[in-house]
């Protein structure tokens, strides 16, 4: 028995002699899920603005681009809890009126930025990648600010009498709408997706009325919006060691 012990340490020992022995450098990633998801957003949306003159609402319509981040909390298997801040960019509002016999338009430049906070909740076809019913519903508040709100606005009379003025900007620069939205969800080893469509109910925006010899009551704009979202689920963490490995000596 001591023989064949003997005998093995020495084949051992030859075995590493002849073909060498080295360290070498290695890397292993870890993929972690996180708690808390971060994330961009971007959208196209189609403002409605609505001025009710002298009893009677005239609507306009126009489209502008937002781009947001988003921060998204779990807050139990069914709900999610997502906070975004968000930019528009190209708000230009043309509306035209018809009131005292004479027809009448106005232009308004909107820039807003936006705090939705949103709560989600997820459907039983959540976890499903194809399908028509929509993966989740939400709601919430939008709290907004108009960075032009207190801009001169330009005010056009047509007809025989042809006036172009200048009047003081009738809109309050805070914004407050009502979110309610849905869409479908779509998951990756590192992120989350989301395309959502939402429409956003915009209380009474107006201020003071400015604008000479009518009436104007309200002012609103509600946003239809198709937004889509990309957020972090996981991260990845790189570890570097180090590996033995045997190679023939050159």
């Amino acid at each position: 028995m001591k023989y064949i012990k003997k005998l093995t340490s020495i084949n051992l020992f030859l075995f590493i002699a002849v073909n060498g022995i080295s360290q070498i450098n290695t890397i292993q990633d870890s993929v972690i899920p996180l708690k808390n998801y971060f994330g961009i957003n971007i959208g196209i949306r189609n403002n409605i603005h609505s001025a009710v003159i002298d009893g009677k609402k005239f609507n306009s319509y126009n489209q502008s681009l937002v781009l947001g981040e988003n921060f998204t909390k779990p807050l139990n298997k069914r709900w999610n809890l997502t906070v975004q801040a968000n930019f528009q960019i190209g708000g230009y509002v043309k509306n035209n009126f018809y009131a005292r016999g004479e027809n009448y338009s106005y232009q308004v430049y909107r820039t807003v930025v936006d705090l939705p906070i949103i709560f989600r909740y997820l459907l039983d076809n959540n976890n499903k990648s194809f399908g028509f019913t929509p993966h989740f519903i939400q709601f919430g508040p939008v709290f907004s600010y108009n960075l032009m709100a207190n801009k001169s606005i330009s005010l056009n009379q047509y007809g025989s009498n042809s006036i172009r003025n200048v009047i003081p900007g009738f809109e309050n620069g805070f914004n407050n709408s009502f979110r309610i939205g849905t869409g479908y969800s779509f998951k990756s080893k590192y992120a989350f997706m989301r395309a959502e469509l939402n429409y956003d109910y915009n209380f009474n925006s107006l201020m003071n009325n400015t604008i000479p010899m009518v009436n104007l009551t309200k002012v609103s704009n509600d946003v239809l919006e198709i937004n889509f979202v990309i957020e972090s689920r996981s991260k990845v963490i790189r570890k570097k060691g180090k590996k033995v490995k045997t190679g023939r000596v050159h």
